[in-house]
């Protein structure tokens, strides 16, 4: 495999360009089965499908305007791309933007969604605020985080949750529309 062959030093360069969020975390896809590893990079470098992004998606997930998707790096803490990976159906639109923590946590089914339709107009979209999910957010299995959402640090979003409005740090949400269930002691 000649095409596939490239200097590692050059590689490494390439996949640690934060510039262009363009990461693959070598040692941390341990915890992914080889198996998923390979149908993911079948899928997405053959049949290209989600081939535009710099990182690795489970087959099942979709990444729509994935240029505005915008990825915080925090040193030596990458869960993102092992939930990306790993975690099937998750779908992102990030047509208004979507900021996200390199160590947030995404459960398979998670739905964020950054525009609207135009209820007038259904063949525009409406200009709403980016997406943000904090440094230590948990999105719990098929919980949804619509259009101009801030997720504090440390917070949990309960399975099934509808989230609809700002959620503060350091909180449980859940429910549909999601609201704070409990506040959490410790503060990381």
């Amino acid at each position: 495999m000649v095409g596939f062959q490239i200097g590692e030093e050059y590689i490494r360069g390439l996949l640690m360009s934060k510039e262009k969020y363009l990461y693959f975390p070598y040692k941390k896809f341990r915890n992914i089965g080889i198996g998923t590893l390979l149908i993911n990079f079948l899928f997405q470098k053959i049949f290209r499908i989600n081939g535009k992004n710099y990182f690795m998606i489970h087959y099942t997930s979709r990444f729509n305007s994935y240029k505005g998707l915008k990825i915080n790096f925090i040193e030596n803490e990458y869960s993102l791309f092992e939930c990306f990976a790993s975690s099937g159906s998750v779908y992102l639109n990030a047509y208004n933007g979507i900021e996200i923590s390199s160590d947030a946590i995404l459960a398979s089914g998670v739905k964020l969604i950054s525009v609207n339709h135009n209820f007038e107009d259904y063949s525009k979209k409406n200009s709403d605020l980016p997406i943000r999910i904090e440094s230590r957010v948990w999105l719990g299995t098929n919980s949804i985080i619509l259009p101009g959402v801030t997720i504090g640090r440390n917070s949990i979003i309960g399975a099934g949750s509808v989230v609809t409005k700002s959620i503060p740090p350091n909180v449980i949400a859940a429910g549909n529309p999601a609201r704070v269930i409990r506040y959490q002691k410790n503060n990381l």
